[in-house]
């Protein structure tokens, strides 16, 4: 009798011991799963140990069932127990309402860039060549922590990149340390830390500048948009692109190659025939001074017959060759210069804002150009091939309260008999089917200016995308045509002294007042 009342003592005494060990390894489940969710979602280099934890937490659990079924039952038949169980569905049904909140936040979401230069968002341009990719691109930014100097320009590399691949999921990255990861620096030819390398399958393009130009530069180059040739010509008293100076165009060629082209000059003197045929894709003529000779008019105009493409900034006083040239596609130069009154500063350098232009490709994501000293320009009948099949657009003009002053004694008033009130037209686009058989297109856009582009006005305003969009639409890079990314700039809060007490008199006090007034209200409410 004692024997087996021992034996019951017994088995009573281990099952107790099993069920507490089950219940301690389902405390220990818990405790782990928990641990492993917040080492997933907060730890990345440790996702795949969290994994882990998360299956050696639940078996856990499943032991803990298995061994305290009995308890757990007991417990959940109690009045407590159901207590527990109701909130423990409920804090289940959040916790599971919080999950697919994220999810769905994370496949769709939703950013803003609140910054007042909007120094997040990437640049329309940017958008567009990024839309363009057909094929993967991976870009890697070479970094290392022993260059502390470096760590700015690293967090600015990894915020451009991740926006990068945001928007197009065939652009993809990584931050290699280029010490523990020499192969790879070797591999793409990188040598010096802070270098970004674009790569695809045939092509690799570094670059050392962490900005969005240079990226955006980089990934037309490494992905084969672009690389068409634009020249200027050269020989006529133009503005050069060698030219540094406030006069000279190197910062419009800068822009150009920027863009991905090939710049270059022609001159028919030292150039051959056939560099202006078959490597031009757009000839630039910026202000010429003096005149063609026949020979070049001929070879200027064959260049177009055969679908050329071509942009012309001409000023006033303009050779009457280019303006001969020019008509002969239904664009004429009137005599004369315009005159804008709402300039208060210069009313000799027309401003045109966006109501002031056309819609076109070029000019419908401008803002507000400025054109020193221009001509306007007028659609005219070809006179020497009137049957021509030409679309003539005008995109830029200048304001209502402007005029054409046609006088030439220097009195810059307006005379009804003479001058032509505004809107002015000073800008045309011209696309022209040379032979409607074959299709074959030429394009002209003719600017009444040059100095808005030159190296002084070339980063005023839209002046640059301006000019840089009338190329891209000659070229028919049509998807190029936008708002280029612009220079970071770096924006200092500057305080006097009495605004800097306010803010840390308002900060750390303001809120301690409120409450204790709102408290205090609420009391003396309730008296």
């Amino acid at each position: 009798m004692d024997r087996g009342q021992n034996l019951r003592q017994n088995i009573a005494g281990q099952r107790t011991l099993l069920e507490d060990l089950g219940l301690a390894a389902g405390a220990v489940g818990i405790l782990g799963e928990i641990g492993a969710g917040l080492l997933y979602l907060f730890v990345e280099p440790l996702q795949t140990w969290a994994i882990r934890l998360s299956l050696v937490a639940m078996l856990l659990i499943a032991i803990s069932i298995g061994l305290s079924w009995r308890a757990l039952l007991s417990f959940l038949r109690a009045r407590q127990g159901r207590y527990g169980l109701n909130t423990a569905v409920m804090i289940s049904a959040l916790l599971a309402i919080i999950i697919v909140v994220n999810v769905i936040g994370v496949n769709n979401p939703i950013r803003s860039d609140l910054t007042a230069t909007r120094q997040f968002t990437l640049a329309p341009q940017t958008e567009a060549v990024l839309n363009q990719l057909e094929k993967p691109v991976e870009a890697f930014a070479f970094f290392t922590p022993r260059m502390p100097q470096l760590a700015q320009s690293q967090q600015e590399a990894v915020n451009l990149l991740r926006e990068y691949s945001v928007t197009n999921r065939n652009f993809s990255y990584e931050l290699v340390d280029i010490d523990q990861r020499p192969s790879i620096a070797i591999q793409y030819g990188v040598t010096e830390p802070g270098t970004v390398a674009f790569a695809t399958e045939d092509r690799t393009q570094l670059t050392s500048e962490v900005s969005e130009r240079s990226f955006t530069t980089a990934l037309l180059q490494v992905s084969g948009q672009g690389l068409k040739t634009v020249c200027f010509l050269e020989g006529h008293g133009e503005r050069t692109i060698y030219d540094p100076s406030g006069t000279g165009f190197s910062e419009a060629s800068l822009g150009l190659e920027r863009d991905n082209y090939l710049v270059r000059h022609f001159n028919s003197v030292t150039d051959a025939p056939e560099d202006l045929l078959q490597r031009c894709t757009v000839l630039v003529i910026a202000g010429p001074q003096q005149d063609l000779t026949e020979d070049e008019l001929g070879l200027l105009n064959e260049y177009l017959v055969q679908s050329g493409k071509a942009f012309f900034l001409l000023d006033p006083g303009a050779p009457p060759t280019f303006k001969y040239l020019l008509l002969q596609w239904g664009v004429g130069v009137l005599p004369g210069f315009i005159v804008d009154p709402d300039n208060r500063s210069d009313p000799l350098t027309p401003i045109v804002s966006q109501d002031l232009m056309a819609p076109s490709p070029i000019t419908d994501v401008l803002d507000t150009a400025f054109f020193p000293e221009a001509v306007s320009l007028r659609s005219m009948v070809n006179p020497d091939n009137p049957g021509l099949i030409e679309s003539v657009f005008p995109i830029v003009a200048s304001g209502a309260r402007s005029w054409l002053e046609t006088s030439e004694e220097g009195d810059i008033t307006f005379d009804e008999s003479q001058d032509l009130p505004g809107p002015v037209p000073m800008g045309m686009m011209v696309e022209s089917i040379v032979d409607p058989e074959s299709g074959t297109v030429t394009r002209v856009v003719a600017i009444g200016d040059s100095d808005f582009a030159r190296n002084d006005f070339f980063l005023g305003r839209s002046n640059a995308d301006l000019f840089l969009n009338s190329v891209n639409w000659l070229s028919d890079q049509e998807f190029l045509i936008s708002v280029r990314p612009k220079a970071s700039n770096f924006r200092i809060l500057l305080l006097s002294d009495l605004q800097w007490r306010f803010i840390l008199i308002s900060s750390v006090g303001l809120l301690p007042i409120l409450i204790i007034s709102l408290g205090g209200i609420t009391w003396w409410l309730r008296r």
